[in-house]
């Protein structure tokens, strides 16, 4: 089956790899794992922001760069049929994204053509690994 996706970077390349095992055979899960991610690790990856009296939790902008990969990688899953979703739900999930941007957001021009572009380079397959940084630069 090959080595993992090394064009994924980061996220999602461990599930990519599974799914790839799985057409090979059966895989086990290794409930009791703990895996430390350094990314968890990070202070102040997000924090909450109000409008209204609804909450949401929303990336800080100097960590945004680490999501591109992860709604990149999701999407050029879903959208190669990787994984059971629908087109019509993945656009769904891409218009909250949209949406969470406008209400909530600080830098919104940039994190509208950050996403969209995370967004198009999934359903295309592009996976410019530089992109993020350029774009929020």
């Amino acid at each position: 089956i090959g080595l993992p996706k090394k064009e994924f970077f980061i996220h999602y390349d461990d599930f990519e790899f599974c799914l790839r095992l799985r057409t090979r055979g059966k895989i086990l899960l290794i409930s009791r794992a703990f895996i430390k991610h350094k990314e968890a690790a990070a202070k102040n990856l997000s924090e909450q922001r109000n409008l209204m009296g609804r909450t949401s939790e929303r990336i800080v902008y100097e960590k945004l760069w680490l999501k591109f990969y992860g709604y990149r990688n999701r999407t050029w899953l879903i959208y190669n049929k990787k994984v059971k979703c629908s087109l019509y739900m993945l656009c769904l999930i891409h218009l909250r994204k949209i949406i969470g941007v406008i209400l909530y957001d600080d830098h919104k021009f940039k994190r509208l053509v950050f996403w969209n572009s995370a967004f198009l380079d999934g359903i295309c397959g592009r996976f410019d690994n530089s992109k993020p940084r350029r774009i929020l630069n």
